[in-house]
């Protein structure tokens, strides 16, 4: 009897946790191509760039996390077209993620005990699709290398072209998920790791641009910084 009721109770906070999980997920909006063509929002393999994000109600969230996601850079172009395969395109994007464990090192968390001052904000995740360093505005595909270089749209290169639009995707998740919302934010905390604690760092100003009226904080997580380089 004793071991049948351990299972029970067992088999009941599993489901428990399982369905506080599922209430915390994210869930991943893939912009139409309309709004891929607009913003110049693409991935490096050209599909449309996506974002993941809290449902919002109105009865909140009031206060965000937006979190860019990191992963170094590709400096070759046969690095960027390897990087297609893993993190350099929307389509292998999952259809939702835990903010417990997928998204950051624990400020997105939803546990009160482990993450008290922000477990009741919402998130915005940006998939670090462009490898770039969030910093791309390229329009159409590129190759910026070499004797092959060609990023005017016009004309053909053997090499594939590809998309360097991290600015453009951060810019049109930002648009895209606040007009989404059904109430303003009251505060917004931007965040990120390595390439997209770097990110973080390039578009605090931009944010606090792009979202009039909110309060606007800036806390990159980590990520490399070269030392300025005198050239004269």
């Amino acid at each position: 009897g004793f071991l049948v009721l351990s299972s029970a109770l067992a088999l009941a906070s599993m489901s428990s946790d399982a369905e506080v999980r599922t209430s915390h997920e994210i869930h991943k909006r893939v912009l139409t191509e309309e709004e891929a063509e607009v913003w110049s929002a693409r991935a490096l393999d050209g599909s449309p760039y996506a974002y993941y994000s809290s449902e919002s109600t109105d009865d909140g969230p009031y206060d965000w996390i937006i979190y860019l996601e990191g992963g170094g850079e590709c400096e070759t172009h046969r690095d960027c077209v390897e990087r297609i395969k893993t993190q350099g395109s929307s389509k292998h994007l999952k259809a939702s993620l835990d903010p417990d464990r997928d998204v950051s090192d624990g400020m997105t968390a939803k546990n009160p005990h482990w993450n008290p001052d922000f477990y009741k904000f919402g998130t915005l995740f940006l998939p670090y699709l462009s490898g770039d360093d969030w910093l791309g505005q390229e329009k159409v595909a590129c190759v910026p290398w070499g004797p092959d270089q060609n990023c005017s749209g016009v004309g053909g290169t053997h090499l594939r072209p590809l998309y360097f639009a991290g600015h453009n995707n951060f810019d049109a998740a930002i648009a895209l998920w606040s007009n989404a919302l059904h109430v303003k934010p009251r505060s917004v905390l931007l965040s990120g790791g390595s390439a997209g604690g770097q990110g973080a760092y390039f578009h605090a100003d931009r944010l606090a641009e792009l979202l009039p009226g909110t309060i606007v904080k800036a806390n990159p997580q980590y990520g490399w910084f070269g030392a300025p380089t005198d050239t004269t």
